[in-house]
């Protein structure tokens, strides 16, 4: 059997992986019948004596192949290939990649055809407020809505943070009654934490979204918090700079650009593309352009003094949700008057 997994959401592919690992764990045989094969070093020989070995005392045995299409050199994937067709019945074989590899190489169009597919993409609204829910199920705990939608929000849907933060507050609930073991808004704001990075996603995507209620509730509620205003400032604009390299990368390739693709030509780390390829795609590249411009001549007003970091960077905040009829006309009238 053949399996390959692989997806933008790192943790829930993780996790498959690892459930099924743990079934080729015997108590007696320990992992005799489960092998994880880095492909950043196997050989091609080693490949083919691991694919093709019989099971110890069990009907099959498991292989992994960690990274072999992102990974693996050029001679390995060959090898791989040429043995998919041999591959024995007791054989499991798993590709695995923690991302999203190039989907126009030979290797993942052999792998689509011949292996039992699995990609895990972000969860989102609904789906994401459900999968929360299933890894309550087994610590008998629960979550009401506002707050799973607090802790959707605070994490920006990051299924990795997601797990860690349920995990934390399931054993925080642990020696409470059943009936009890409820995760509030309250117990949310005492143990868990917007990470500053996660919290710049969640305005991004705010001000992407056009909602102005929604973004200067996220704004205020990192302001509120403590951050730095000239370090929200830093980071807004890191995030624009991000978001104009994806929005480039979309026009040149006539908005056909796969992660994988846009990756290539930015050097930008997958998750931080699929954190900003929506709003990306909301933006044209001259109005980004125009947003980081009017950003830069806020700061230089903030560092000389013109303006109060606070107050420039909530006026920028509420621009940028304006929408106006000439928006990047609009912007320029603000770093105008940044500059004044």
């Amino acid at each position: 059997m053949l399996l390959f997994f692989y997806g933008q959401d790192g943790y829930r592919s993780f996790a498959k992986l690892r459930d099924l690992k743990r079934k080729y764990v015997d108590a007696s045989l320990g992992d005799t019948n489960l092998s994880q094969l880095d492909c950043t070093k196997v050989t091609p020989d080693a490949l083919a004596s691991q694919l093709l070995a019989m099971p110890f005392l069990a009907k099959t045995r498991l292989v992994v192949l960690d990274q072999l299409l992102s990974k693996g050199a050029k001679a390995v994937q060959e090898k791989f290939t040429e043995l998919i067709e041999k591959l024995p019945d007791t054989t499991v074989a798993v590709v695995y990649e923690p991302g999203i590899p190039d989907r126009r190489t030979v290797l993942f169009k052999t792998l689509v055809k011949a292996a039992k597919v699995q990609e895990f993409a972000p969860l989102v609204g609904a789906q994401l407020a459900r999968w929360i829910d299933e890894l309550l199920a087994p610590h008998e705990a629960r979550i009401e809505p506002k707050a799973r939608a607090e802790l959707m929000e605070m994490t920006s849907g990051d299924s990795w943070r997601i797990a860690t933060e349920l995990q934390k507050l399931a054993t925080y609930l642990v020696d409470a009654p059943v009936a009890q073991r409820v995760i509030t808004s309250d117990l949310l704001e005492q143990m868990v934490r917007s990470a500053p990075t996660t919290s710049i996603f969640a305005l991004t995507d705010a001000l992407a979204s056009g909602d102005p209620t929604q973004t200067l509730r996220v704004f205020h509620r990192l302001t509120a918090a403590g951050e730095n205003a000239q370090y929200l400032l830093a980071m807004v604009g890191s995030t624009l700079r991000t978001l104009i390299l994806i929005r480039d990368s979309l026009d040149s390739a006539r908005d056909k650009a796969t992660p994988a693709m846009i990756a290539q030509m930015t050097g930008l780390k997958p998750f931080v593309i699929s954190k900003n390829l929506m709003a990306a795609k909301q933006r044209t590249l001259g109005d980004l352009c125009a947003s980081l411009t009017a950003l830069v001549d806020l700061d230089l007003a903030t560092k000389t003094g013109r303006i109060d970091a606070d107050v420039g960077l909530e006026l920028f905040v509420v621009q940028e949700v304006t929408q106006p009829q000439n928006l990047s006309q609009k912007r320029a009238e603000v770093s105008a008057s940044f500059s004044e």
